[in-house]
């Protein structure tokens, strides 16, 4: 899984531009498994497709981070930016190092605080008034490798602090990739289709089309939980799994047999509540084609900026909990 994960970290995956990654993850696939790639960039990979019924079975897992726009270039060979994902604090970007077309690195900068006013001090810094800088001296300089309205992401970092602790860049949905890659390695019998999503912090809806395309009947999303951001919750031992998340109630049935499985496999599960969190993928499919029974599992992780850092147990039991509940569903009525 260790080898997995550091691979997805080493590859450059901003929204919207996730080609390398899903060749990344294709050459990793067994040859049984059969993939298709959408117009919107999502990867759908059919594991064990016998017939068109036993396609019925979603997993999900998000493979886009958080980006930024190159929204202006100026004289000088800065560039202005917009953030392209869910990145809302802009004071946290300031010092990040940002690979320019995989060309050059550049470092995200504002006006140094003893040259601010100071009203510009006691504020918040926008962004608009933070700039990368290329190292450039001029705008044609600085034109000969990038472009308006290129997608720029952040350097990757990944690196293992101790035997059960990871750090990398947005680490969370690139866990939650690996255990869906490890599901398709996996010699087993059941059938389910995998969905790794692209485009969705960019455009939103994403999943909402790979659903129709694949026609589900129940569905799986693999998500990351930031601890650090949810500080009312002590669950960072624990494999998450909501009973409503904002807009969207998860299927009842469903996470009791995903409960009596955690028991079985000594994993420890925690149900809860999450009233002010949004799980836009499982929303889109639940409301998609003719209504999909979904459930979700949550890894908790904490994330900072740039860095984010995950236990190496938490992957190993969200793998093991995700592959003994496909094998308990495989007799699930998805008709009922």
């Amino acid at each position: 899984m260790e080898k997995i994960l550091k691979k997805l970290c080493s590859v450059n995956s901003p929204s919207s531009s996730e080609e390398e990654i899903v060749k990344e993850i294709v050459k990793m696939l067994p040859k049984s498994c059969k993939t298709h790639i959408d117009n919107l960039g999502n990867l759908i990979v059919f594991k064990n497709p016998k017939n068109e019924e036993e396609k019925k079975v979603v997993v999900t897992a998000n493979l886009d981070e958080d980006g930024l726009m190159v929204t202006k270039i100026n004289e000088d060979g800065s560039l202005n930016f917009q953030p392209l994902g869910n990145l809302k604090n802009s004071n946290c970007l300031i010092g990040s190092v940002v690979s320019l077309n995989n060309k050059l690195d550049g470092i995200i900068v504002t006006k140094p605080v003893h040259l601010q006013t100071t009203e510009e001090r006691e504020n918040l810094t926008k962004f608009e008034d933070l700039l990368i800088e290329t190292g450039c001296k001029t705008k044609k300089e600085a034109e000969t490798f990038i472009k308006l309205g290129d997608i720029l992401n952040f350097k990757n970092n990944f690196k293992k602090i101790n035997e059960n602790c990871y750090k990398s860049n947005f680490i969370g949905d690139m866990a939650c990739c690996s255990v869906l890659i490890k599901l398709l390695q996996n010699e087993t019998n059941f059938s389910f289709t995998a969905v790794f999503i692209a485009k969705e912090k960019a455009i939103s809806n994403s999943s909402k089309t790979a659903a129709y395309f694949v026609k589900p009947a129940l569905a799986i999303t693999l998500k990351p939980f930031n601890i650090i951001k949810n500080k009312d919750y002590k669950l960072e031992n624990k494999i998450l799994a909501p009973i409503y998340e904002e807009k969207l109630k998860h299927n009842e049935e469903l996470l009791n047999l995903l409960e009596e499985t955690a028991k079985e496999n000594k994993i420890s599960l925690e149900k809860l509540v999450l009233k002010n969190s949004s799980n836009e993928t499982a929303l889109n499919i639940a409301s998609s084609c003719n209504g999909v029974k979904t459930i979700s599992l949550h890894i908790p992780y904490k994330k900072y900026h740039p860095n984010a850092t995950i236990k190496k147990e938490n992957i190993l039991n969200m793998f093991t909990l995700t592959k003994a509940f496909l094998e308990k569903i495989n007799n699930f009525n998805f008709n009922s």
